[in-house]
């Protein structure tokens, strides 16, 4: 098996948290600044070669190193009632043969550490405004569990869409093997997708909703202080963009879903990163 086990985390039937990258970093974002800020502490890691191809082999004085690879690692803390157990990914598999096998073998350690639930995080991207306050989309691996979390402000059973990567391949695999497992999807603007950038104001509203089920409070977002700066950032950003096309973005404070024409989709598409470089560079 490709799971080191460092140490052995004193828990018992914990909650499983999983964060990796996707749109926005808003999963990763979410559960790794909940990590952070409870100091949880490392117990183990999967052995990442099992899944990946090296990116590059680094080397020193003439002399190779070792490979560069992503990091696979498992984290526990216990807070209140619970004991945590984190997985964070710093990477996602491309194919979907290695995002099923690194799906599978965190559900292995799941097993081994008989977790009772497990909670995935990733962004969905929404007809919304990029000051909307982003709501949760709800993707559940058993329809009865969908009422616990509609409980919650701001949350929403999600639309029809095709979810791809590990939040995909790992609630359906728990299900196989009796686990259960929830989604949460902070909604990130369509038009900003794709952007070079941490969409953290959906990273925080999915931290958010992590403290409420958890029933942890007072817990400060640890990203806050970048979240302020990329919100500043994505109006500066907006100045620049086409009159005809903000006028259709800013209609959706007032009027509901307002579509972007493929026209307008390739514009952002194309012109969005070197938005940023300029803001970036304007603010060194």
């Amino acid at each position: 098996m490709a799971y080191i086990e460092e140490e052995r985390p004193p828990v018992r039937n914990p909650v499983l948290l999983c964060g990796w990258p996707g749109i926005g970093n808003v999963g990763i974002m979410a559960v790794d600044g909940l990590r952070i800020a409870l100091g949880a502490k490392e117990f183990g890691h999967l052995e990442a070669e099992e899944f990946f191809t090296p990116f590059y082999a680094s080397s020193a004085g003439g002399v190779f190193s070792d490979f560069s690879l992503p990091t696979l690692k498992f984290y526990y803390h216990r807070v209140l009632w619970h004991d945590l157990i984190f997985f964070i990914a710093d990477y996602q598999c491309s194919d979907g043969e290695n995002g099923m096998s690194l799906a599978k073998a965190v559900l292995e350690v799941a097993k081994k550490y008989h977790c009772r639930i497990a909670y995935t995080t990733g962004a969905g991207a929404a007809p919304i405004h990029h000051e909307s306050i982003p709501r949760i989309c709800i993707l559940v691996n058993k329809t009865e569990m969908m009422p616990n979390y509609l409980k919650y402000d701001n949350t929403i059973p999600a639309p029809i869409v095709q979810v791809t990567g590990l939040s995909c391949f790992f609630p359906i695999l728990a299900r196989r093997q009796g686990l259960d497992a929830v989604c949460f999807l902070g909604e990130v603007p369509d038009y900003l997708a794709s952007v070079p950038f941490p969409l953290l104001s959906s990273a925080r509203a999915v931290y958010k909703l992590l403290l409420e089920i958890l029933g942890i409070q007072d817990l400060p977002f640890h990203f806050e202080e970048s979240a302020d700066k990329i919100d500043g950032m994505i109006s500066q950003i907006m100045q620049a963009i086409p009159p005809e096309i903000m006028e259709k973005i800013d209609s959706r404070k007032v009027s509901g879903p307002e579509n972007i024409t493929d026209t307008d989709s390739q514009w952002l598409k194309s012109n969005l990163e070197d938005l940023f470089k300029n803001t970036q560079k304007g603010e060194s």
